[in-house]
């Protein structure tokens, strides 16, 4: 996605839904065990959640701004 024409502060909302929707995915995956589509769906949102986040945090990165301390603590519980 092109996030060139966002604000840093529509940057920083982004990311920080992106990883509400990440972590949820992340749960729901885990909590997905029944059912052969369900699991391949939730894979797939998984994935698709985890990309977004990424892309967010790269142009964070290009932007230089810094993720706060907590989002950092956050973002360790999500790769664990």
């Amino acid at each position: 996605m092109n996030y060139h024409a966002l604000t840093n502060q529509e940057i920083m909302l982004q990311f920080n839904e992106s990883m509400k929707e990440y972590k949820l995915f992340q749960i729901y995956l885990q909590d997905v065990n029944d059912d052969h589509e369900k699991i391949k769906v939730a894979k797939l949102k998984f994935e698709n959640a985890k990309h977004k986040y990424e892309e967010l945090l790269q142009e964070m990165k290009k932007r230089d701004i810094h993720v706060e301390r907590d989002m950092g603590i956050i973002k360790m519980i999500f790769e664990q």
